[in-house]
């Protein structure tokens, strides 16, 4: 049987199995935008109308310690070259490090005043309304958790946005009673990401023994969650046994044509074989670069084992980012368009 006839009828046969028993409350289907510059492509615009988006997260700036001055400061700040389309709500998402929630200098007051004014400031600049959300991603720990917490108290209460929401990593949904539970109006469970990016892991971005270990916490968590799920990839670099560096926005396809590199059926290594510059990237004789991404029979599954430890359905299954490079991949596989972004909701 061809091979890409047989994914075709797994995912078909995967995607009936999760139609849903009845009722309109399947979630929407949302996405991030992560670059720094703001600008669809036609065929991202073309996703957002097939799979009716009436709502995008975007990335507004990050919140980071200046190595120079040790002030806490903004920074990539998006960049609007174009507008959102018409019909689509925004929600400013900031990413904040944990390091400025370690910092016992943090003065939350100050920091969230600070993020609502440059919020608005971004929007004034392009003609954007207020937001109805503003959501923050920050991978707080127990040594931050007082901070954070006080932190997202004050940005409620002061911010003046009507809704606030924040990303939950599993570890942090799992120990809950030790992470503590953010004072905010939903979560969104961030459903990658597993494992450490180490020479000897397989994928890092999803690892479905590592995910069993944290789903049967879902249940019990308190707080009304929406998920996210990654549709990204990326490469490790490995070099004399060590990993050098994370290459964003790259997949197996672009290096299956170059004849300097070694591209194994069915390993997702890739190795040096002359070296040489790419991408401008110096790879030398003998590294390796190990593909890490998610499949469309992955996403599938990840949105049944969700489906079933979830306490409540999401109102929103949010795909991790609106990139062409990255979904492309999907919807050539699939062979039904963006139809596959709404099969994977339909699993909830």
């Amino acid at each position: 049987m061809n091979a890409k006839y047989l994914l075709f009828l797994l995912c078909t046969l995967a995607a009936i199995a999760c139609q849903p028993s009845g009722g309109d409350d399947t979630p929407a289907v949302a996405f991030y935008y992560w670059r720094t510059t703001f600008d669809l492509t036609p065929t991202e615009r073309r996703v957002l109308e097939d799979c009716d988006v009436k709502h995008l997260y975007i990335r507004y700036f990050d919140v980071k310690i200046d190595p120079a001055s040790g002030a806490i400061v903004p920074e990539a700040p998006v960049r609007f070259r174009s507008l959102p389309p018409k019909g689509i709500r925004v929600t400013p998402v900031v990413f904040i490090t944990n390091r400025v929630m370690l910092r016992r200098e943090t003065n939350v007051d100050t920091l969230a005043a600070n993020i609502a004014a440059y919020i608005r400031r971004i929007n004034r600049a392009v003609g954007l309304p207020e937001p109805d959300e503003v959501q923050i991603d920050c991978d707080w720990s127990t040594g931050s958790r007082d901070r954070f917490m006080l932190f997202i108290d004050t940005l409620k209460r002061h911010g003046g946005f009507r809704n606030l929401s924040a990303t939950i990593r599993l570890h942090q949904a799992k120990h809950h009673t030790i992470t503590r539970i953010p004072g905010v109006d939903r979560g969104v469970l961030m459903y990658y990401n597993m494992g450490s990016v180490e020479t000897d892991t397989v994928n890092s971005i999803y690892d479905r023994k590592i995910a069993k270990r944290y789903l049967g916490s879902l249940k019990v968590y308190p707080l009304p969650m929406d998920v996210a799920l990654p549709i990204y990839a990326w490469g490790v670099h490995l070099s004399e046994g060590r990993v050098t560096e994370l290459i964003n926005r790259i997949h197996r396809a672009d290096f299956e044509q170059d004849t300097n590199f070694l591209v194994s059926r069915g390993s997702n290594l890739i190795t040096v074989k002359h070296s040489l510059i790419k991408g401008g990237r110096y790879y030398r004789t003998g590294d390796e670069v190990r593909i890490e991404e998610v499949t469309s029979k992955d996403l599938l599954e990840m949105a049944r084992d969700l489906s079933r430890h979830m306490s409540a359905r999401p109102r929103e299954v949010i795909f991790f980012d609106l990139d062409e490079h990255h979904f492309n991949k999907y919807i050539t596989n699939y062979e039904s368009e963006t139809n596959f972004f709404k099969d994977v909701v339909r699993c909830f």
